[in-house]
């Protein structure tokens, strides 16, 4: 006695409607979830994040025989600032004169 399959898909054509449906879900819910609408940033969580990046540029600068970085309301206006206009023009780039920008603040060079 010989049995028959009940359908006549293959296994790989099984398989590739499995992983089609699997990826419309994913996209879904990137496209609906929070990922795509995250909650503003809270006061308190900016200033840990602000006070973790210098953190980890003076350890940088520091293994290099830098000096520290000394947080102030210049750094922190400058980059508040630079924020503001990288979320502004929707572009994570520098200007074509970085120094030009710094030395506007009053940022000095050693």
């Amino acid at each position: 006695m010989t049995m028959r399959a009940m359908s006549t898909r293959s296994p790989r054509s099984a398989h590739a409607s499995i992983l089609l449906v699997a990826a419309l879900v994913a996209f879904l819910g990137f496209a609906v979830g929070p990922a795509a609408h995250p909650a503003p940033a809270s006061a308190s969580t900016a200033t840990y994040m602000e006070g973790l990046i210098v953190q980890w540029v003076n350890t940088a600068r520091a293994q290099r025989g830098v000096p520290a970085l000394r947080v102030g309301t210049i750094l922190t206006d400058l980059a508040g600032d630079r924020a503001a206009t990288i979320a502004r023009n929707n572009s994570l780039a520098h200007p074509s004169c970085l120094s030009c920008v710094f030395r506007s603040y009053g940022v000095s060079f050693l």
